[in-house]
């Protein structure tokens, strides 16, 4: 009996051991209640050699203690968490057995409002911008989706309007990412005060947002698409810094433009574009402009084999002096000799070039390419200096007053030689930056021009502030001279204005011989257009100023025109 109780004494030292070690597969909790020789010899401990009654009650005792204390909680744990898997967060774990399940019991409950957390945002951000709290473009289309289907076969207008901040990606790359961010949280801000709740207002990508107006004609979709431009156009407050943002607005509707959400969509993408092209920055879609789209994006994909191929052509424009009548310089201007597109003017493809990142590499092609023209005309004895345009991408490049200056170096050419005619709508990105970009330029000894003066966003402030040395008056003004009253008006204005700086005058789109001699007459300086010259291949350049110059019957015919 005294040998029994040893034993057994014995075999709860060895379990409490073996509970202490973590080591719970012994043979009390096996199918077959195998030998407990096994588990001693596991442990280092000797073997017990426990056997008859005593023991195995004692094992079935210990199992019942297992069971409760342990494996109880365990399969609790278990349950718990195959109800966290299939995404069940509001039953919590708990537990009044000892320290370490506790401390289990919180851990799981503490993982499982993780989990229902970051789901939560999961599931908002499949849905919502995280920036702007907008909803985002997978939930616009869906809300765009249920409107169409609610309204299938009625007559209710649904409008979809497209809001693109145009100056995004350059206020982005000048200052970053934080200011860019804080601009288009500050735009949709704006962009809440100024849609009824009742729409829906998405932020896709980028500077991009979606409208979706429901009950709203096309014509008040326009009028809200201008009454956003104007909220855009009066600027945005980052940093204590005003930034004046232009805003693209492209415009479809159901079910003129679309049944659908991805046709509605497309359809507003491609009035968007074509709102780029246009001084207003609104346009509604008209049908067939797909096939326009399409063009755009093959002419995208051969810019850059057009600069390497040799596909495109410098051209240039005569200037002539008013006073007596000589060729006084040139404008190049590029065309593309696209293989399968045929002949592209500037306009088919430097805004795409510009939105695209390209500019840069045709500006510099242009400019080496017209820099060496004006070289070897100065070798044949023509003393024309020859003007490049700048676009506002240029002009936030800081790379270009050196390209400039070691492109005059490489061709021995004196900076007088070189003009650069830049846009009133290229200042506005970066007004401060461009200034002095353009005021380097002008210290190498390059002249400065305004293109296009009278149609862009500059103001007189800016304008006494830009080191210029000369203003083109923008063809819209001029192509009706002298009859158009208002055209007189604007022109004589200008003229006024620019002398009183100290700047000379160009007037473009000169066509007709009463237009030549009314600007003549009004100290116009110089004037470029079809009345002197259309654009001419560069290398015929220099044989029609020879031939000009000798011809007595062009000479007296533009003298005449300028007679007052």
């Amino acid at each position: 009996m005294l040998r029994l109780r040893s034993q057994l004494m014995l075999l709860v030292i060895a379990l409490v051991a073996l509970a202490q070690a973590g080591l719970f597969a012994w043979f009390a909790l096996t199918a077959d209640g195998s030998d407990v020789r096994s588990l001693t010899l596991s442990t280092g401990l000797l073997a017990i050699g426990c056997v008859g009654l005593a023991t195995l009650a004692a094992g079935f005792v210990y199992a019942a203690f297992l069971s409760r204390v342990w494996l109880r909680p365990l399969q609790s744990f278990a349950t718990t968490a195959r109800r966290v898997g299939m995404g069940d967060y509001e039953h919590e774990l708990s537990s009044d057995q000892p320290e370490d399940f506790a401390d289990l019991a919180l851990a799981m409950n503490t993982m499982q409002q993780d989990i229902a957390k970051r789901e939560q945002e999961v599931a908002f951000h499949a849905q919502f911008d995280r920036l702007t709290g907008l909803p985002n473009r997978f939930q616009a289309e869906q809300a765009l989706d249920a409107v169409l289907k609610r309204l299938d076969g009625g007559d209710v207008p649904v409008s979809v309007m497209l809001v693109d901040l145009n100056s995004f990606g350059d206020i982005v790359a000048s200052f970053g990412h934080e200011i860019g961010d804080a601009l288009l949280a500050q735009a949709a801000e704006r962009l809440r005060g100024i849609v009824d709740a009742r729409h829906t207002l998405a932020r896709l990508d980028g500077g991009e947002f979606l409208i979706l107006l429901e009950d709203v004609s096309t014509a008040e979709a326009e009028e809200l698409g201008e009454d956003i431009q104007r909220l855009l156009d009066a600027g945005l407050s980052v940093q204590d810094v005003n930034v004046s943002v232009d805003a693209n607005v492209g415009i479809s509707s159901f079910p003129e433009h679309g049944a659908d959400s991805d046709t509605l969509i497309l359809h507003a993408a491609v009035a968007k574009n074509d709102a780029r092209e246009t001084p207003r920055g609104i346009e509604i879609y008209e049908p067939g402009k797909e096939e326009r789209y399409v063009r755009q994006l093959a002419i995208l994909g051969d810019l850059r084999r057009a600069v390497r191929e040799h596909e495109l052509k410098l051209y240039l424009q005569p200037k002539v002096q008013l006073s007596d009548g000589m060729i006084c310089g040139a404008e190049a201007l590029v065309r593309w000799d696209h293989p399968t597109l045929g002949f592209l003017p500037p306009q088919d493809f430097i805004g795409i070039a510009e939105r695209s990142g390209n500019i840069p590499m045709i500006t510099q092609w242009a400019l080496e390419t017209a820099i060496r023209e004006c070289r070897l005309w100065l070798e044949e004895g023509l003393d024309i200096p020859v003007s490049v345009n700048l676009t506002g991408e240029d002009l936030l490049d800081p790379k270009l007053p050196v390209f400039i200056l070691e492109t005059l170096r490489d061709h021995d050419l004196d900076p007088r030689y070189l003009t650069l005619e830049i846009t009133e709508n290229s200042l506005v990105r970066d007004f401060d930056y461009t200034t002095v970009v353009l005021q380097c330029l002008r210290d190498l000894g390059t002249r400065i021009a305004i293109d296009d003066f009278g149609t862009g966003h500059s103001s007189l402030a800016w304008l006494k502030n830009l080191p210029v040395d000369e203003l083109k008056i923008d063809r819209s003004f001029v192509q009706e001279l002298p009859d158009n009253r208002k055209d007189v008006a604007i022109v004589r204005a200008t003229i006024e204005l620019a002398h009183n700086l100290g700047l000379t005058v160009l007037a473009e789109g000169v066509e007709t011989r009463p237009a030549m001699r009314w600007l003549a007459s009004q100290g116009c300086e110089k004037a470029q257009g079809f009345f002197i010259s259309r654009p001419m291949p560069a290398e015929t350049f220099s044989q029609w100023v020879k031939h000009f110059s000798g011809d007595v019957t062009a000479y007296v015919s533009v003298i005449d025109a300028i007679a007052r």
